[in-house]
């Protein structure tokens, strides 16, 4: 089949209305039009095509698709030969890596000698597509000289025997971007960064006078590293501009711009309006006014109503990523004064968080400042202390350079404390303003100075808005101290004190979800679900706004309270609930990530470790976009992928990841905390696991020396560590204590279900328990299936059988005894002494 301009001319206004309509919708259309057979069988085979457009196709163009790749009576061309084994000059071709509608792509290496290099090797289907050799050698030197970390070089290029031209190029290990995107669950900031690094590398070959003439996902690889490498390039326009190119075309329709079917020349606008078409695709459906503005100034219609060059669309994404007006909106003053703020200096140093908490609580501040003395002297002092925070940034007075958001916050306390000293409600307000961002900002200690200093300017408790409001972020600030009963505490006053003043819908909801988060952490589970399961039924009825994304967060925790009291296939289908209801809301990273967190951590309860590792990365890939590599929340999820690290075996990694959260939670926590205990304790566990008890005890020990420093309530997260310290000098054959390895509240009666660590705490406290033999019998032998005794270490089931043996009369195996001399010393001596020889004072053999 073949198709002309005019063929094309024809039918091109048909299909750009029909491929956007539904299937059903698109036969009615069809069976309406007034087309020919010859030009309707084009427009049906264009848009079945279209709609099975393979996203990870290496090279599927229109000739494929409109079936140009036939001759004139329809006649497929021959297939090509098959090149695997063969030698195209100096290269040796192996394995078929990808095919497309012009070539098979296939892994080569260089084979006369001279040095090692793996290619991709492209060799093009059909005899003689690019021409004479001399013009080839012409066009392969041109592209050759692109170099730029996001561009694939094309190495060598040559004509098989056949008539076959091939090309060398770069072997790029990676993903297509559309599937990196997909697979990776990319915020639209993240898209757009990608985006414009395939922008900055098409700019730099359109300063050479390079046209990719092909640009669409599969072209764009994300690598291994997380950087964009363009490739291909340049390939397309070489075929574009050979003889029998008024017959072939070689693009992908859904990314082609209109006049390429009008067999236009190759040119940058037609590379424009591919990228505009690749970054609508990758963010439909996510609402964004300016991106939608760029992206249809892109794609306009027009060559000339597009961006004149790459230049102005990247700069205009790097607008938008750096919250400046772009030049697609033309937008009004307003408009542009927002994009003002947000990219002010201040704005760089505090980031949008800061800019946005300010404004909007200052707003809520002027309006329930009920008590200044008018509407004029309300907004003169909220103007007032805005202006402060920006001449907090003059370069003269910072030396050059931009004051950090904890230096200006600070600044803005101090300005509001000495100029609104009569007017003691809006500086409550201003101060509460401060505080959560700060809060907001990971800024935990200046946020509980500036919240108590609210607080207490209301010690009339008349202010009930600003008390209820400014405890409950108190209370979150407890949190991030590690102070979780006192956490509980501030959010119980914040509660009651909005039940007492009538306090309804999303503001009530959301104290109570972070009241019931709190619970959990207190162990309080039961309490914790019954208050989410609450909060989701009034919600219920809440499918888009603030009052959805609260469901969402209430959802998250009622499915970490199922996973607390053993739930899991329950907690697991309400956090998959969670995560699809929040994916449909907004780009809300921070709750998104949360919810990824937890249901991480029922993945890792469920023993499905690789599922728990790859929501954690997500989960940590959303926070440090937020929040950066030292906030809280970032260090959470980081020890929970850590953990799921080492339960699947990869003590190395996790040990990494352990010592990347213990760096950051010294720099944050000025004195003891829970969590830097925790993590000295779990840098001796991946010590434990990996045999080398003196390093554990050591970091144990460490662990210890926090751990008593803390308050009483917070001893419940690091209760274990005393049972670890036992475990380890039992592993050095040192007397450990017996009441040390007794955890409040856990049983030792069965070992099925508990975690390795429990595990070992079990038996070792069982040994201990039964030594003297005197104080044995058979109620002090745990449960334990085949697949748990499989699952222990050797030394581990020797000892469970060492139990067995001296508490319930198993018979001992043949020899006497187990595998004493591959045991430890602890163990091999009472293995030995159950049979009956002396106890010796050395292992013989390694363990």
């Amino acid at each position: 089949m073949k198709i002309s301009a005019s063929d094309w001319a024809t039918i091109s206004d048909h299909f750009d209305r029909l491929a956007d309509l539904t299937r059903d919708e698109r036969q009615a259309e069809l069976d309406a039009l007034d087309l020919d057979r010859v030009h309707r069988r084009q427009l049906r085979h264009l848009l079945e095509q279209h709609d099975r457009a393979d996203s990870l196709g290496l090279d599927t163009g229109a000739p494929e698709r409109l079936g140009l790749d036939r001759d004139e009576s329809g006649k497929a061309d021959a297939p090509p030969p098959d090149w695997q084994g063969q030698r195209l000059g100096p290269w040796q071709v192996d394995e078929i890596i990808g095919r497309g509608g012009m070539s098979v792509i296939h892994r080569g290496h260089r084979a006369d000698g001279q040095f090692e290099k793996e290619v991709a090797v492209k060799v093009l289907k059909r005899a003689n597509l690019i021409g004479d050799g001399e013009r080839l050698t012409e066009e392969t030197r041109i592209l050759a000289r692109l170099e730029h970390p996001g561009i694939a070089r094309l190495i060598d290029s040559g004509t098989s025997e056949q008539g076959h031209g091939y090309l060398v190029m770069e072997l790029v290990h990676g993903r297509a971007l559309d599937a990196h995107c997909r697979e990776r669950e990319l915020s639209v900031a993240a898209i757009v960064k990608l985006v414009i690094e395939a922008a900055r590398a098409l700019e730099y070959a359109h300063q050479r006078q390079v046209v990719h003439c092909d640009v669409k996902p599969a072209n764009l690889l994300v690598r291994d590293n997380g950087r964009l490498c363009v490739v291909d390039f340049g390939i397309a326009a070489m075929l574009q501009r050979q003889p029998d190119a008024e017959r072939h075309l070689y693009c992908s329709p859904a990314y082609t711009a209109p006049e390429r079917f009008r067999r236009a020349p190759p040119d940058t606008s037609q590379d424009i309006y591919s990228l505009g078409a690749v970054l609508e695709e990758l963010i439909a459906e996510r609402s964004d006014r300016d991106l939608a503005a760029i992206c249809a100034q892109a794609t306009a219609r027009q060559p000339e109503e597009r961006y004149s060059s790459m230049t102005l669309l990247r700069a205009d994404l790097e607008s938008w990523q750096e919250k400046r007006p772009v030049a697609a909106r033309r937008g009004g003053r307003t408009y542009v004064f927002v994009r003002w703020l947000q990219r002010h200096s201040v704005a760089a140093s505090l980031g949008l968080l800061l800019v946005a908490s300010l404004t909007l609580g200052i707003a809520a501040a002027l309006w329930q400042a009920r008590e200044a003395r008018s509407e004029a002297a309300r907004a003169v002092a909220a103007r007032d202390f805005l202006i402060g925070i920006f001449e907090s940034a003059d370069p003269a007075l910072m030396r050059g350079e931009d004051p950090p958001a904890s230096e200006l916050l600070r600044r803005g306390a101090d300005r509001v404390r000495s100029a609104m000293a009569d007017q003691p409600r809006l500086l409550a307000e201003l101060l509460h303003v401060i505080g959560r961002t700060q809060l907001e900002r990971g800024l935990i200690a200046d946020a509980a100075n500036s919240l108590d200093e609210a607080l207490s300017l209301d010690a009339a408790d008349r202010m009930s808005d600003l008390r209820i409001s400014a405890l409950s972020d108190r209370g979150m600030v407890a949190y991030e101290q590690g102070l979780f009963e006192d956490a509980v505490r501030f959010l119980e006053r914040s509660r009651a004190l909005a039940l007492e003043h009538d306090v309804k819908g999303t503001r009530l909801a959301r104290i109570e979800v972070r009241l019931a988060d709190m619970l959990l952490i207190v162990q309080q589970a039961d309490r914790s679900l019954s208050i989410a399961e609450r909060v989701v039924s009034r919600l219920a009825d809440a499918p888009t706004g603030p009052a959805a994304s609260i469901r969402a967060d209430a959802l998250r925790v009622q499915g970490a309270a199922l996973q607390e009291t053993g739930r899991l296939a329950q907690a697991q289908a309400v956090l998959e609930a969670a995560l699809e209801l929040q994916k449909r809301l907004d780009d809300d990273e921070i709750l998104l990530a949360k919810i990824e967190n937890d249901l991480g951590i029922v993945h890792w309860y469920q023993e499905d470790f690789d599922a728990a590792a790859s929501v954690f990365e997500r989960s940590l890939q959303h926070k440090r976009a937020v929040y950066g590599d030292d906030h809280p929340q970032t260090l959470s999820t980081l020890g929970n992928l850590a953990g799921v690290n080492m339960a699947r075996g990869d003590h190395a990694g996790a040990e990494s990841a352990w010592r990347q959260s213990l760096e950051s939670l010294m720099r944050v926590h000025d004195g003891p905390h829970p969590d830097i205990a925790y993590t000295w304790g779990m840098l001796a566990w991946s010590h434990y696991m990996r045999d080398d008890f003196t390093g554990g005890l050591e970091l144990v020990e460490r662990g210890l020396a926090h751990r008593d420093a803390l308050p009483e309530a917070d001893l419940a997260m690091v209760n274990w560590l005393l049972p670890l310290r036992s475990l380890i000098l039992l592993e050095l054959d040192r007397t450990p204590s017996l009441s040390d390895l007794q955890r409040p509240g856990e049983a030792c009666d069965d070992l099925d279900g508990i975690s390795s660590l429990q595990q070992r705490f079990c038996l070792a406290r069982r040994l201990l328990e039964t030594d003297p033999p005197a104080n044995c019998h058979t109620s002090v032998v745990p449960a334990a299936g085949a697949a748990t005794l499989d699952s222990l270490p050797a030394r581990w089931r020797d000892a469970y059988r060492l139990l067995r043996q001296r508490c319930a009369g198993d018979p001992a195996p043949p020899g006497g005894h187990i595998t004493a001399a591959k045991d430890p010393r602890w163990l091999a001596s009472r293995l030995d002494e159950l049979a009956g020889k002396p106890g010796r004072d050395a292992v013989t053999g390694p363990d």
